[in-house]
């Protein structure tokens, strides 16, 4: 292979360097233009002129810094394109980079693409920024991009990525136009390309050719600023790379665990096993605030769902026993009990992400309206249904679904929830990989903005013709396809809104609630934030 060789002989070169410390001592992370704004030590002799004989004593160099991060999930890949937000985001995001990244806000500011133009409504050109390379020296360059984009695009690429590629897999075309400028035309107008593209990161061509999607799956190469040193489904380690366009880190290893149980995540905590864990349970901030520990909240732009199979008949096809499971759940209740009021009922779209309407809220809490609708759709008896989920991702994501549980019983719907693994079971399920289908009648699914920020994001999924399609309205269905179709701002949020108001009558899921990023971390983290399910680990700093 011989392409890698600057990341592994650095990680070589340091876990070496640490074994002879080890045993030398005791004591042992529009047409619009838009630019970027983008103690050593000497070891000392000493010599007696007595009889005893000469004594060397080396003063050892100081242990690499490090952080371990608490997950509730691992990646399901170190490739970076086999999902989209989290939990994959959160780690590929130090060791790639896509030409375009996505602000809290939802403003698209330059990446590895300096500046881009709409030339006109289906071509835009993308310069690229100078100098970057890839972490086994390969240049970054418009070679690089449209090669990444053709492994993307490519009829096998748009099968094994989908969950990835179905954000932009409107895009015909990546040619290049010279070595630092790369052309994208589209499929009629997309006015959300530069942010649709933040999640496409780019790979080294000629390592990626060599190894395939299989070997890059082992041992990973970007751009970015942290090197793969080991990755399993268990825990992913990270090691500092100091020729990154980025900058040198300052925290130079990086472990990512999988510990799904917040109480196991806590402990983690608590016990110095991790420095920062992910998804604490809002019951849990008061004792890590006088503890001194530092919380992270943030807008995930995003809300926790049941999604419903509607496409296989049964209760979940009526429109009226959906739009009765939305008024039998509390919501209000759940947030204020669960996440102490930190978030707000779930409805879409929410405050924050593009589509936004404060006159649309969530569905209120009526039993009786529940059973109603359940015997005008002929299930006045109420029936059973099965969820699938995962637990882990959100604050208190297993205690909603519970409680959701407990008020759907009230009306008569016996709801099981199964807990399933999202790598081994969920995604592939999701995709449809294989021939992998659903076992229940709902799962678990959030409505999630990122990367567009904008709300026609979710209906890539809640879609006619998705790969493993368990939902299709086909008024919605023409809706979508006029939004994605206008240039004019204005026209496409007013068809925009039309189609959040046709989502709404014929519920698709069982909103539940706003998502929020909680984290928290030791005092002598510094700089941790967290931006559009991105971590910029090389702004961190440890203190003391």
């Amino acid at each position: 292979m011989g392409t890698r060789g600057r990341s592994v002989r650095w990680a070589a070169v340091l876990a070496a360097f640490v074994l002879i410390v080890a045993a030398c001592t005791s004591d042992s992370d529009d047409t619009t233009t838009t630019t970027a704004t983008t103690q050593t030590t000497e070891a000392s002799s000493t010599t007696t002129t007595a009889a005893p004989p000469e004594t060397t004593t080396t003063t050892a160099a100081p242990e690499p810094s490090a952080l371990t991060v608490g997950m509730g999930n691992l990646p399901p890949s170190a490739v970076p394109w086999t999902g989209a937000g989290s939990p994959g985001q959160y780690v590929w995001s130090s060791v790639f980079d896509a030409l375009t990244y996505v602000d809290p806000d939802g403003t698209v500011v330059p990446a590895l693409a300096a500046s881009w133009t709409a030339v006109d409504e289906t071509t835009w050109e993308f310069t690229l920024i100078d100098g970057a390379t890839f972490q086994n020296g390969e240049p970054v360059d418009a070679d690089a991009v449209v090669a990444t984009f053709a492994t993307l695009l490519s009829e096998d690429g748009r099968a094994t990525f989908s969950a990835n590629v179905n954000n932009y897999g409107f895009i015909t075309a990546v040619e290049k136009v010279d070595d630092a400028t790369v052309r994208m035309t589209t499929e009629g107008t997309q006015v959300l390309l530069p942010n649709a593209i933040s999640i496409a990161y780019i790979v080294p061509p000629v390592y990626y050719g060599e190894v395939g999607a299989e070997g890059f799956a082992t041992a990973p190469v970007g751009s970015g600023p942290y090197t793969s040193a080991a990755w399993s489904d268990q825990s992913v380690t990270l090691a500092a790379w100091d020729g990154s366009w980025r900058g040198v880190p300052s925290v130079e290893m990086l472990e990512f665990l999988n510990l799904n149980d917040p109480a196991t995540r806590l402990q983690a905590l608590q016990s110095g096993q991790a420095n920062i864990i992910q998804s604490v349970n809002p019951d849990q901030i008061e004792g890590l605030v006088s503890d001194g520990f530092t919380m992270f909240k943030g807008s995930r732009g995003s809300v926790i769902s049941l999604a419903f199979i509607a496409n296989d008949g049964g209760p979940l096809a009526s429109q009226q026993v959906r739009q009765a499971l939305n008024y039998a759940v509390d919501k209000q209740a759940i947030v204020d009990a669960l996440l102490q009021g930190l978030a707000l009922p779930g409805v879409w779209a929410i405050e924050g992400v593009n589509g936004w309407d404060p006159a649309r809220e969530a569905y209120p809490f009526d039993a009786d309206k529940a059973r109603e609708l359940l015997a005008e759709a002929g299930f006045a008896d109420g029936f059973d249904m099965v969820a699938e989920i995962t637990v882990g991702a959100f604050p208190a994501d297993g205690d909603i679904y519970e409680a959701t549980k407990g008020y759907l019983a009230d009306i008569g719907v016996n709801l099981e929830l199964r807990q399933i693994d999202f790598s081994g079971e969920w995604l592939p399920k999701f995709l449809g990989s294989d021939g992998a289908d659903w076992d229940g009648d709902s799962f678990g699914l959030s409505w999630n903005a990122a990367p567009l920020i904008d709300a026609i994001r979710p209906f890539n999924f809640y879609s006619c013709g998705w790969l493993n399609e368990f939902f299709c309205d086909e008024t919605a269905e023409e809706l979508i396809t006029q939004v994605n179709a206008a240039f004019d701002v204005d026209e496409r949020n007013a068809l925009l809104d039309d189609l959040l108001s046709v989502n709404y009558d014929n519920p698709p899921a069982l909103w539940l609630s706003e998502t929020v990023e909680l984290w928290a971390h030791d005092a002598n983290v510094q700089g941790f934030s967290v931006d559009a399910f991105n971590i910029r680990f090389e702004d961190v700093t440890i203190s003391g």
